[in-house]
């Protein structure tokens, strides 16, 4: 094994630069693997993203493919080589599954080892015919090419065993997160309570959640209507990209549930931690996940949560909150935490937080990381 600090370069290949988890989680990790003498280089398959600028800010050079989603290119598997040739990695880190069979080709040519990550448990419904050939591909590749295979996701990594991906090559990784940014904060509540217009004295039920099948907004509707109907001083925040009055079948659903007046839709917003302090409880009605970032930040944020027992959610939440079992007793979970007095409610926000500072930092995560990167 190297020296703990010795020099690295490690090359990070990853799908695309929208706002995701495991997008945003390289952003995180990577100033903080500085410290270790560990340099990066980001390469993108797509044209970008939001997260370029986030990455580029942090002092990692990025550089885009501009490959289009679901197409196999040579021009671009071509220009990825280029790159692994003049940044001399001493090791290739690729993020989503495009990314892990793109590099693992160039990998090859190259010479250089190779580690995949895993940042998803069960398909969405929307995934593409596209992403479900590269999976079985790599599930079949798996034993031959990377030398580890990071998982997030206790879940996630069984299930793609299940899949065909070779047990012997995961290890677990789970997501950190920053508690010193993601915190309790009176003064950054007062402040967004303040701009959305809402007192002091307001029940906040709260999402950060892009739109999508898979986050289940159409389930958690239902259960606020049906909690909340005699309690006319709690209110539902849904932010996340599509989550605004343009969404049509989103509205409808609202107009259905009859909640319009109740309703704070924010759209998608950079500033997560603000969100979360703004609110008191978080909701994750998820029907499949791996590692949730959301409800780890309401957990660090000192959030009492509720989460579908979907991916690593029991796990993480412990005595932070509340894991439903069916998704149906959602509006049951609910009632029972709006139910609890302010006191008891702060108490298990505390708990959450602790078990996220005591288990899940960034800190954490990033010398485990160091770690097998060394290993390789």
């Amino acid at each position: 094994m190297n020296e703990p600090n010795a020099p690295l370069r490690v090359m990070h290949v990853i799908t695309d630069l929208d706002v995701g988890g495991a997008e945003v989680m390289l952003t995180r990790v990577l100033p903080k693997l500085a410290p270790y003498q560990v340099t990066s280089e980001v390469v993108c398959l797509s044209d970008g993203g939001p997260l370029v600028e986030t990455l580029r800010a942090g002092g990692s050079n990025v550089i885009c493919l501009n490959m289009r989603p679901g197409r196999f290119s040579f021009s671009a598997l071509a220009r990825l080589i280029g790159c692994v040739n003049a940044f001399q990695p001493d090791l290739i880190h690729s993020w989503l599954y495009h990314a892990d069979f793109l590099a693992s080709l160039a990998a090859i040519r190259t010479h250089v080892p190779i580690y995949w990550s895993l940042h998803n448990s069960e398909f969405s419904p929307e995934a593409k015919a596209s992403t479900r050939i590269v999976v079985r591909a790599l599930a079949f590749l798996s034993g031959r090419l990377p030398r580890k295979i990071l998982s997030c996701s206790r879940t996630a990594a069984a299930l793609h065993v299940q899949r065909g991906y070779r047990a012997d090559k995961i290890a677990f990784v789970p997501n950190g997160f920053d508690t010193a940014v993601f915190a309790p904060d009176a003064e950054k509540r007062k402040r967004f309570r303040e701009a959305h217009g809402i007192s002091e004295s307001d029940l906040i039920i709260g999402n950060v959640a892009r739109f999508d099948p898979q986050k289940n907004h159409q389930g958690l509707i239902r259960a606020f209507r049906d909690a909340a109907a005699d309690r006319p001083d709690v209110r539902l925040l849904l932010a996340g990209r599509r989550m605004d009055a343009g969404n049509d079948v989103l509205m409808g659903w609202v107009r259905e549930a009859g909640i319009e007046s109740r309703l704070i839709l924010l759209g998608e917003q950079r500033d997560v931690a603000a969100i979360l302090n703004g609110i008191d409880i978080f909701v994750l009605p998820s029907i499949s996940e791996a590692f949730p970032l959301a409800l780890g930040e309401a957990m660090s944020c000192g959030c009492a949560c509720i989460a579908t027992d979907v991916g690593d959610c029991a796990e993480l939440v412990q005595y932070g909150g509340e894991i439903v079992r069916d998704g149906e007793n959602l509006s049951d979970a609910l009632r029972r935490v709006l139910a609890l007095p302010a006191k008891e409610r702060t108490a298990v926000g505390t708990a959450a937080r602790t078990r996220i500072q005591n288990f899940y930092s960034i800190d954490r995560m990033v010398s485990r990381l160091n770690e097998l990167y060394r290993a390789a």
